[in-house]
């Protein structure tokens, strides 16, 4: 391509980014030709406004597109560190930001002052915000932190802290702003500091910016956006609770990370708030919960003792003995229940799975029972809850003599039990 065929590309695709109010409507026709073309072949200016461009593209929908770009900015950072503070410089008077507060003038009345409550020129000017372009600062932002290092993160607070914060207060967009605060929050968390996150680093540490105190009781909030009154909350939560769980790990050390994952995420949002009121209705968020749990359950090992009981009764009560739990669409929901309680014997000490030796028979034969009197119990699932009992016995559960007695009042248990 010459060099007289490279600038109108260039020229349009700039044009084209830097009028675009929304990434969905980024040219992608012109994004592949743009970066085949070789950046020494540009002037520096070409080069710098190609990249915030291309920049524009890192939360496209497009999983591809997005990750090309992300990468292709990336490579050109490392290439050209000073096109970082470009990156900024651009950035900046992109931010969402509310104005400044006029102050108050004259004497103070006694009583009610309804001026001082809320008001919807915050609203306001985040909607003009939003219509002159603001959304395609949200994708710069998290290209600059994706390639921020932790060395330029404490001159960069001034801006960053009020950056994301502006995003998660936001009240007028939950997918389009408040969940994409929650992705420039996770991706500073994990992205900007040393991975050691050690206090005696010669760079700041996450828990040394004083955020977590601010974001933490905003993304808890966020766990309780579930159906009816949310769409989509399954891609509401996995965000969440990447993002807290990210927060936990960066701002703790281990055994306190430990102990607000288990009380406030597991015990708190997900056992005593999120599984009684889903229950079995919504099974796509049903389905990440499950895994979530897991998850954190594989997080915490052996200290997954202290929750072991109520993930029993909760699972057991909300889950398995819901009247239409055979009914479920979703194949994947009772083998991943299954999985989550092998999980759950697999990491706690044995002396304890064996005090619940019981409860844990009680799961089995409900769901065999329930499966059986709904038209039969397939194969695979035959074989997931046999292989469960096998692994409680390997765990030193005596179950012989509950199982006998089951037997004989329920002779058609003998297909599992025996």
């Amino acid at each position: 391509m010459g060099i007289q065929e490279i600038n109108p590309v260039i020229d349009e695709f700039i044009s084209l980014c830097e009028r675009t109010k929304e990434p969905v409507n980024l040219p992608v026709r012109l994004l592949d030709e743009v970066k085949q073309i070789d950046a020494n072949s540009l002037s520096k200016e070409d080069r710098s406004r190609v990249l915030k461009c291309v920049a524009f593209f890192s939360i496209h929908p497009d999983p591809d597109t997005s990750r090309d770009s992300i990468a292709y900015v990336v490579d050109g950072i490392e290439e050209r560190p000073s096109e970082l503070d470009y990156l900024i410089s651009e950035l900046k008077p992109m931010l969402l930001g509310f104005g400044s507060k006029k102050k108050q003038s004259g004497t103070s009345q006694p009583g009610l002052n309804p001026k001082l409550g809320y008001s919807f020129d915050e609203d306001e000017n985040k909607r003009k915000w939003q219509e002159n372009g603001g959304l395609m600062s949200i994708a710069l932002f998290y290209t600059v932190l994706l390639t921020m290092k932790n060395e330029r993160v404490s001159v960069n607070l001034n801006w960053i802290i009020p950056g994301i914060m502006n995003l998660l207060d936001d009240t007028t967009d939950l997918v389009n702003i408040k969940l994409n605060g929650v992705l420039l929050l996770k991706t500073f968390v994990t992205h900007c500091f040393d991975v050691s996150g050690t206090a005696d680093s010669k760079w700041i540490t996450f828990n040394q910016t004083g955020m977590f105190g601010m974001v933490e009781p905003i993304l808890v909030n966020m766990c309780y956006f579930l159906p009816p009154s949310h769409n989509n909350s399954d891609v509401i939560l996995e965000s969440v609770y990447d993002c807290l769980i990210a927060l936990y790990r960066r701002n703790f050390d281990l055994p306190v990370m430990k102990r607000y994952l288990g009380d406030t995420l597991l015990s708190k949002v997900i056992l005593q708030y999120t599984i009684p009121k889903i229950g079995i209705k919504y099974e796509n968020v049903l389905e990440y919960i499950i895994e979530t749990t897991t998850r954190i359950v594989k997080l915490l090992g052996k200290e997954s003792v202290l929750y072991m009981q109520r993930i029993i009764y909760v699972f057991g009560e909300c889950v398995v003995r819901d009247p239409f739990v055979t009914t479920l669409k979703n194949r994947e929901i009772i083998p991943n229940v299954i999985g989550m309680l092998e999980t759950l014997v697999d990491v706690c000490p044995c002396d304890r799975v064996q005090q619940h030796r019981l409860d844990f028979l009680a799961l089995v034969v409900i769901l065999y029972q329930k499966y059986d009197t709904e038209g039969g119990v397939d194969a695979a699932l035959l074989q997931r809850l046999q292989s469960f009992l096998a692994q409680l016995k390997h765990e030193g559960c005596d179950l012989t003599e509950p199982c006998e007695e089951l037997v004989k009042a329920h002779p058609g248990l003998s297909v599992l039990l025996q």
